[in-house]
């Protein structure tokens, strides 16, 4: 789960609409800034493109453990996610970043929730949040798609598929990974359970399943 958190990480701000010249190069990022000003991108809400910052937060939250400094590291980069000032300071009524702002703090009140509970967190909500965390990604893996056309109108050129998407399917397909294997680790407790209770009525000189 490190692995794919790291991979979250780095795929957001690494390269996503790669271009030949560098600074037309874009990050998801800085994408989910140049969206809410690209004519024809607002078919896509650039808050999507802030989904792998968020879900990497609450999978450091899951990590952190009882380590304060783990909470720290969480809560750092979800505020990542918050509106660059000045525009912070009027965001909880500004139509264009209320939403960014709010799910900012929603984020960093999850990840307290997560650090809070991380020792007594019941295995099948550990596993909803690994889901969410994995899924919530994917959407803007899908929606670069949707903004491609418009960035390459405004570049009046071609844009390709950045090291940074890459790396972000590579943790997707991580973290799915780990979701399955959680989900079968799960459902094999209850066989493991029967076949410990029928031992014990059987007796201890009785043969072990």
């Amino acid at each position: 789960m490190a692995i794919a958190t790291l991979a979250l990480l780095a795929g957001h701000f690494s390269p996503w609409a790669a271009h030949v010249t560098a600074a037309l190069t874009r990050s998801a990022h800085e994408l989910s800034i140049m969206t809410n000003f690209t004519p024809g991108a607002g078919v896509f809400w650039n808050e999507w493109f802030l989904l792998p910052l968020w879900s990497a937060a609450l999978l450091i939250a899951l990590l952190a453990g009882k380590r304060w400094l783990g909470l720290g590291l969480s809560w750092l980069v979800a505020s990542l996610g918050l509106p660059a000032y000045p525009h912070l300071l009027t965001a909880y009524a500004h139509p264009e970043y209320r939403l960014q702002f709010f799910v900012t703090l929603g984020v960093i009140g999850a990840a307290a929730g997560l650090f809070a509970t991380g020792h007594t967190l019941h295995t099948p909500l550990r596993l909803g949040v690994l889901l969410a965390c994995a899924l919530a990604p994917a959407v803007p893996l899908v929606g670069y798609f949707m903004v491609k056309p418009a960035i390459e109108a405004l570049y009046q050129g071609t844009v390709g598929i950045g090291l940074g998407w890459w790396l972000t399917l590579a943790g997707v397909s991580a973290l799915l990974l780990q979701v399955l294997k959680s989900w079968r680790a799960m459902r094999a407790l209850p066989d493991q359970r029967v076949s410990t209770s029928q031992v014990n009525l059987l007796g201890p000189d009785a043969p072990r399943p």
